[in-house]
């Protein structure tokens, strides 16, 4: 009716950036041996700002607030790492690649600050208590490719990673094996199967990547997530010019995390671990990539 209508505002601002350094060294002790030092500073940052407003347009309170909400959340991903590659060819047909990497992580959700008005006099500021988080993580890796007369090449690796966080422990071995056949000049099949294992985590209530998606590490509470994948490629180029590949995958994780919902559009950053789940996935599938490359022309 005329003395009762209301206007609603709701506006949501989502914001984010980036800052990356990275210092870089290489050097060769011999023709045989190659080394490249590395060191990299990273800054990630996400905000979101969120305003509710209701007005009153009636006759009695004429243009009078009727309950206004603001709410602001900020993250904050620092990651320092040094690491050193080595890169050793004792041979031609045989190539062997190892290194070391550090990593200091350190992620800083700031609280959620909120202020409320129901149109009187009384104003509610309501924040949360942020939870940083810092973990240090090492690892090291070791991968031999050799080539086996003219038509296998096998590479196989390990990598070893430790992860220490609030007081704990975790440790993981990572192995990786790989084969090349080449059946003609035109023709080739390759197979491989590895393990990965993550530390870090990303949180979302949607198979959709979001601002509003967030990121933490593992926890005393909870495990790093791990996987194993197996895949199978067939690559051809049939007539000069022409490119046809198709590669097939199975992937199975475990300790995967997923947000429910229950505490609004983002987990608090001070209790994230009882607003999640932990399970298990599968992903299959199959890429097809056809490709025609003829000087000037490339479809």
């Amino acid at each position: 009716t005329k003395d009762q209508y209301y206007s609603d505002d709701d506006i949501t601002n989502l914001d984010g950036g980036n800052l990356d350094a990275a210092l870089n060294w290489n050097y060769r002790f011999s023709p045989k041996l190659f080394a490249n030092f590395t060191g990299v500073f990273a800054w990630n940052r996400s905000l979101m700002e969120r305003k509710e407003k209701e007005i009153d347009h009636s006759e009695k309170l004429p243009d009078s607030l009727g309950y206004f909400m603001e709410s602001r959340y900020r993250a904050d991903i620092y990651d320092a790492v040094a690491k050193a590659d080595f890169d050793f060819r004792p041979a031609q047909n045989h190539r062997l690649r190892f290194g070391v990497q550090s990593t200091f992580h350190t992620f800083k959700p700031n609280p959620n600050e909120y202020t409320i008005d129901h149109g009187d006099t009384i104003v509610n500021p309501i924040s949360g208590t942020g939870r940083s988080q810092r973990a240090l993580e090492a690892s090291a890796y070791i991968e031999d490719e050799a080539r086996l007369g003219r038509r296998w090449t096998l590479e196989g690796g390990l990598c070893a990673h430790v992860f220490g966080t609030e007081g704990k422990t975790f440790g993981s071995v990572e192995p990786r094996l790989s084969a090349r056949y080449e059946a003609g000049k035109a023709v080739s099949l390759k197979a491989s199967i590895t393990r990965m294992t993550q530390y870090v985590h990303k949180i979302t209530n949607a198979f959709i990547d979001l601002p509003t998606d967030y990121w933490v590490l593992t926890t005393k509470k909870m495990q790093p997530s791990s996987s194993w994948q197996a895949s199978a490629g067939f690559y051809a180029r049939p007539v000069m010019g022409l490119e046809i590949n198709i590669e097939g995958f199975y992937k199975q994780s475990q300790h995967l995390l997923m947000y429910t919902g229950g505490a609004g559009i983002a987990p608090p950053s001070n209790r994230w671990e009882t607003e999640v789940i932990d399970g298990q996935g599968r992903a299959w599938g199959v890429e097809t990539d056809v490709a025609w490359r003829n000087g000037p022309l490339s479809i």
